[in-house]
């Protein structure tokens, strides 16, 4: 059984996680106020941390940071879920130590997805694959090539140079004809193939808008449909 401590001030979204939680089998411990939150660390074991930006007394990011200063809890994996929606406050959140950013409103199934990624290791999103004709081609400044994509994650190929457990700021003219602003993407996985002489990386998005996920979400729907059709 995992522990998973919500600190979270707004009570329809606190209500939303509690439920989902409970949903999934895992124990969710709730808190609006940071410092009642720090005192439960101390008497439970926690797995993970859902964390909102805007609390009373001291903010998510403040709050972050005092745990990532802790030698107790600096391993402690923290996503963060928060309206401020700038790219800036992404950046901010993963320099500090977050492992992903979620921008509310939350999609359930997004957040079902991100926890179980972190916890269990599964990714339940297909990554659909992108057909010959679709823009593939991506830089950092490596020559990269997207492969597929899902609502959360991507999985695309290039030279050696990327670092998993990073993250990376990829330009995807697939993503650009989308008109979906750029966000940092974290390697999750990386697979050697020695015949091809490319690495083939698996990514996950962090801090998507709502609207973006929408339209990665209908994108992913027209691939499938197309698959289906050929």
């Amino acid at each position: 059984m995992r522990n998973i401590l919500i600190l979270e001030d707004n009570e329809s979204d606190l209500t939303i996680m509690k439920y989902l939680l409970n949903k999934l089998g895992y124990v969710p411990f709730c808190f609006k106020d940071p410092y009642e939150a720090i005192d439960q660390l101390d008497k439970v074991v926690i797995h993970l941390i859902l964390l909102d930006w805007q609390l009373p007394h001291m903010s998510g990011i403040d709050f972050l940071r005092r745990l990532k200063k802790s030698e107790q809890f600096k391993d402690m994996p923290v996503i963060m879920m928060s309206g401020r929606n700038e790219l800036k406050d992404v950046k901010m959140a993963l320099h500090e130590g977050a492992l992903d950013y979620i921008i509310k409103p939350i999609d359930p199934l997004i957040v079902q997805n991100k926890i179980e990624k972190f916890l269990t290791g599964v990714d339940s999103w297909q990554i659909m694959p992108l057909s010959d004709q679709q823009d593939k081609e991506g830089s950092i400044p490596l020559r990269l090539e997207l492969k597929g994509i899902s609502e959360v994650g991507l999985e695309f190929s290039g030279p050696v140079g990327l670092n998993k457990g990073e993250n990376y700021e990829i330009e995807f003219a697939a993503l650009k004809k989308l008109e979906i602003q750029q966000v940092p993407i974290r390697i999750l996985d990386i697979k050697n193939d020695s015949a091809q002489k490319v690495v083939h990386y698996i990514g996950s998005f962090i801090g998507l808008k709502e609207g973006d996920l929408k339209k990665i979400r209908l994108f992913c729907r027209s691939l499938n449909l197309l698959k289906q059709s050929a």
